[in-house]
């Protein structure tokens, strides 16, 4: 909703904070009322010329408690028009300010006609005073211009009033001195200034309550987001394998840190015929959530190509003609397929684009596999295309595969893990289980980049032969 002259906010979130604050602001205006009353009635009490015959205190009570009465109606008002679900009305703050602006000067007007105190006196101190006050606590409401119309209705009528005492009483029998000719500019000054100042302090607190509520909807916005990012982070996370292949002669362990929230990495454990295991490791340009949606739909594809299609190679082009319409702007996915004969311990493996892949004999020699073809979604016009990679484990090698989001990972100066550091690692990892493995890269990693935040998606994929 718009609330006038304010700002943009919703009813739902907002309707008891106006209330709240409108009730503050009415018990405040009430009491000051009261006292600007007072003050006048104290005035004439101790004048030299008193109250005379006139009803002049039952007129003020009944002025001043109509006045609260009003004020009160008018909040319960606004509460039922927000319990509605209705905008405040634009209307009646303008005419509560005139109001508020006017209550003073009419208590004065009433007192001069109908009491025989000295009018030159009933429109000094207090009056100007309680006038003051009540332009003041027009700020409560934020608004500039229900402020402006406070302070223009108080000065202007303070005006009036002056002048009808000037005009209409002789001054050589109630003022013997100057009095009236410096006090009477003076109180118009100060109306006029205190009217001008709480145009500006209006101006300036909803300034920063615009701001402050800005900051407030983009706070709740971001927790929202961090919320929905959360969730969407628990259910790609819940994509990934539970538990893998038991019985057979592979042993298989892996893992995926994304650089923030959502990543476009992903590994994947398909079970197939004839005691057979599909593995998946998939890299989405990018990261965050454009790449984890793009990484969700190409594990998707690839889960349902896998039923009807075989040969490796033939995977990777069906899967690519599904993914291809929404592979624009540039992004690709690297993928490498391993297919695992968990009887006999043999690897078919077929890699677009993704790599490095060692293959760590127990022997300690350590073997790099090619990549076969380009990555999802890249089309390269005359590059050969590799056949698939066959091999024959013997028990505890170890076939490695991570993302470039590892060997990338950077330290405080700049410099790159690298290539080197992993083969450094493999060639000390003869006989170490595939867990123990993955856990040994992701730590190398951690302890190099010391604290400094990973730029890319870090996967890593080890498959032993036990």
């Amino acid at each position: 909703m718009l609330l006038p002259g304010f700002i943009k906010a919703s009813l739902t979130q907002s309707r008891d904070t106006i209330y709240k604050s409108e009730k503050i602001r009415v018990m405040a205006v009430s009491f000051t009322g009261i006292i600007a009353a007072a003050g006048i009635f104290l005035r004439v009490w101790f004048s030299v010329r008193g109250f005379g015959d006139g009803e002049f205190p039952i007129f003020a009570s009944v002025l001043v408690i109509g006045f609260v009465l009003y004020e009160i109606a008018s909040l319960r008002a606004l509460r039922r028009r927000l319990d509605a679900g209705r905008l405040p009305s634009k209307i009646k703050p303008l005419v509560d300010s005139a109001v508020e602006g006017l209550l003073p000067f009419g208590i004065a007007f009433s007192a001069i006609l109908d009491t025989n105190a000295n009018p030159f006196v009933m429109v000094s101190g207090p009056l100007v005073l309680g006038s003051l006050l009540l332009i003041v606590l027009s700020v409560l409401r934020l608004n500039p211009w229900l402020s402006l119309v406070s302070g223009v209705c108080a000065t202007v009528s303070y005006i009036i009033l002056v002048s009808w005492v000037i005009f209409s009483y002789p001054i050589e029998v109630f003022v013997q001195h100057d009095f009236p000719q410096a006090f009477f500019p003076i109180s118009i000054l100060l109306l006029a200034g205190g009217s001008a100042m709480t145009v500006v302090i209006s101006v300036q607190a909803r300034t920063w309550l615009d701001s402050a509520w800005v900051a407030a909807e983009q706070l709740r916005d971001q927790q929202e987001t961090e919320r929905e990012m959360q969730l969407a982070s628990e259910v790609q996370r819940a994509l990934l394998p539970r538990e893998w292949p038991v019985g057979g002669v592979f042993e298989i362990a892996a893992s995926s840190c994304p650089a923030m929230q959502l990543g476009g990495d992903f590994y994947d454990c398909i079970p197939l015929p004839k005691d057979r295991v599909l593995l998946s490791l998939a890299d989405v340009t990018g990261h965050g959530a454009a790449s984890a949606i793009l990484g969700a739909e190409a594990r998707a594809y690839l889960r349902a190509s896998s039923s009807l299609v075989e040969p490796l190679p033939e995977l990777i082009q069906t899967t690519e003609s599904f993914l291809l319409d929404d592979l624009s702007g540039g992004r690709f996915v690297t993928m490498l397929l391993v297919n695992l004969d968990n009887v006999k311990g043999a690897l078919e493996v077929y890699s677009a684009g993704q790599g490095p892949v060692y293959v760590l004999r127990n022997d300690g020699s350590i073997e790099s596999l090619p990549v076969q073809r380009p990555p999802l979604g890249v089309v390269a016009p005359g590059l050969p295309e590799e056949g698939i990679c066959r091999l024959q484990f013997a028990p505890g090698d170890l076939l490695v595969a991570v993302s470039d989001g590892v060997l990338d990972r950077t330290n405080p100066a700049g410099e790159s893990f690298g290539e080197h550091s992993i083969m450094k690692l493999l060639s000390s990892s003869a006989g170490i289980s595939a867990e123990a493995l993955v856990d040994r890269i992701t730590r190398a990693t951690e302890d190099f980049s010391v604290g400094t935040p990973a730029a890319d998606d870090a996967s890593i994929m080890i498959v032993r032969h036990t």
